[in-house]
């Protein structure tokens, strides 16, 4: 445990050295705080996703297709898929992804997710760091929506986990019901992508933050597969709403400042978008 809680403050305070040298505003607690503003803007952030295909664009449903059709092809492919992870896992491979890996979109008990998240808010107080702050509010924004909306996702469907069909059939869908059958999608990978996308698109200047988060992210969904608790699939629809709903809120920020700095030829400074 003391290895766990050492390793998530070693990322902490890298991400802090990396991000504090930015050119930022003076430190403003009302900025990124607990605020009315803030809470609507969650309620805002769930319509804007929820009624997203309303308003989608021609590349938007070129997406959507792709990805239905990458995730059809899956289903034909999930019972086989686990069958080899189940196969081929070993204790060593169990104890690296526990101690690791399953964390991250664990339980609120033990979320290494949760935990970074207020650690990072933790550290941008401290060093009066707005953007850390803002990142980790956004954060919490992300995680909370594509909970709510697994949950709901999860209930309609009905699908059974691999080990509740001891692997002999990966289609059983039960339909909307609270039986317990909570497969599709992976709320693991789901809500670690959404965060993963929040810090992707806020930090998108510094490409090692992006692939860090991803991959992470990725190995999340992996692990899913590995512990017998969701299908591949599953795990490719969780990633792809978790990566879009972290887009959503970070793209449309409707609660606190963007902060990026202007450089011309005879200029430099702030530019402040609401």
């Amino acid at each position: 445990m003391k290895m766990r809680v050492a390793l998530l403050l070693v990322i902490i305070v890298t991400l802090a050295g990396k991000t504090n040298s930015q050119l930022l505003p003076d430190f403003n607690p009302e900025k990124a705080a607990l605020t009315k503003k803030y809470v609507r803007s969650g309620f805002v952030d769930f319509a804007k996703i929820t009624s997203a295909p309303f308003s989608w664009q021609q590349k938007d449903w070129l997406l959507f297709g792709g990805i239905s059709a990458g995730t059809a092809l899956l289903f034909t492919s999930d019972l086989e898929i686990s069958n080899w992870f189940y196969k081929h896992r070993t204790n060593t491979s169990s104890k690296i992804v526990d101690a690791f890996i399953e964390p991250w979109g664990g339980d609120i008990h033990k979320n290494y997710t949760i935990y970074s998240i207020i650690g990072y808010y933790a550290v941008g107080l401290a060093i009066k760091n707005e953007k850390m702050k803002k990142v980790a509010m956004l954060s919490t924004k992300a995680i909370i929506v594509s909970g709510v909306l697994n949950g709901l996702s999860k209930a309609a469907f009905g699908r059974k986990r691999p080990y509740q069909t001891q692997l002999t059939s990966a289609h059983i869908w039960e339909g909307p019901n609270l039986k317990g059958y909570y497969s599709f999608p992976s709320g693991h990978t789901m809500s670690v992508w959404s965060v993963a996308s929040v810090f992707a698109y806020e930090y998108k200047h510094k490409p090692w933050v992006p692939i860090s988060a991803y991959s992470l992210a990725a190995l999340v969904g992996v692990s899913r597969i590995h512990d017998n608790d969701h299908w591949a699939s599953d795990v490719v629809v969780g990633a792809a709403f978790g990566w879009a709903i972290g887009h959503i809120i970070a793209k449309q920020n409707n609660w606190g400042l963007s902060i990026s700095s202007v450089n011309g030829t005879s200029t430099a400074g702030l530019a402040l978008r609401f």
